[in-house]
């Protein structure tokens, strides 16, 4: 009997549609912790330039209005620079974690089908067990 090495088994595609959310939920996750970090720290800069323009407003001498402003626009863009490397940090640890769970989901799927070829007794799983690399078909001359 033929059969496609390709179609899966129930238990086979639940395993991928399990994968498909695993990797969902990943994504998601960084999504998230980005989106935090985005808006505390817009959150944290508006309450910032808040201080800073009442505090520019309180200034009475005309002189000092100048100082205040440039003192109070030095450390923005250190911060976002800042907010810049923390969220480029969540992606590469949201890319590591993806990596691994598809080496896992990889070797989980090839493990179960390996497994199936040796119970059916195919040529095809004899050659995958015996040689570990192979997946062609031995066609009889």
């Amino acid at each position: 009997m033929y059969f496609h090495p390709l179609i899966l088994t129930e238990a086979q595609e639940q395993q991928r549609v399990a994968a498909y959310n695993d990797f969902a939920r990943l994504w998601l996750d960084g999504i998230d912790r980005q989106y935090r970090l985005h808006m505390k720290a817009v959150s944290e800069f508006g309450a910032r330039q808040q201080e800073n323009l009442r505090a520019l407003s309180e200034a009475l001498d005309i002189t000092h209005f100048p100082v205040r402003w440039s003192a109070s626009a030095t450390p923005a863009p250190l911060e976002l620079l800042l907010v810049s490397m923390r969220s480029g940090e969540i992606a590469a640890d949201v890319q590591r974690q993806i990596a691994a769970l598809a080496d896992l989901h990889t070797k989980e799927l090839s493990r179960n089908m390996l497994g199936r070829d040796v119970a059916e007794g195919t040529s095809e799983g004899r050659e995958l067990n015996d040689r570990g690399k192979s997946r062609r078909r031995r066609v009889p001359a």
